[in-house]
């Protein structure tokens, strides 16, 4: 099974081919299997809040652009990859509640 730290690696030496490469600024990644058991890869796209909009208007091509990067690392296995979309702020918000949980 590929590991976090390699999805990470990989996405972020393809960032500058996705759409709005400027708006991604970290990648948070969690590896295991789906609820049908099969291997799959969480990737959630942090993107800068003043540059939120214009990349979720791209982002079937942002997720088309994903999903191809995290294949090709996981191959010749295959996962299911699931993507979504965070904003810089949101990410925070969800980190700071995880620290006072």
């Amino acid at each position: 099974m590929i590991t976090e730290s390699t999805v990470r690696e990989q996405l972020a030496r393809h960032r500058d081919e996705l759409p709005v490469p400027a708006a991604v600024v970290d990648w948070v990644v969690e590896v295991g299997r789906d609820a049908t058991g099969d291997d799959a890869v969480w990737v959630w796209a942090i993107l800068q809040d003043d540059l939120f909009d214009q990349a979720v208007q791209r982002r079937l091509e942002l997720r088309d652009q994903i999903r191809e990067v995290v294949s090709h690392a996981a191959a010749p296995a295959e996962v299911q990859v699931y993507i979504r979309f965070r904003s810089e702020s949101e990410q925070r918000e969800l980190a700071n509640e995880e620290l006072a949980g």
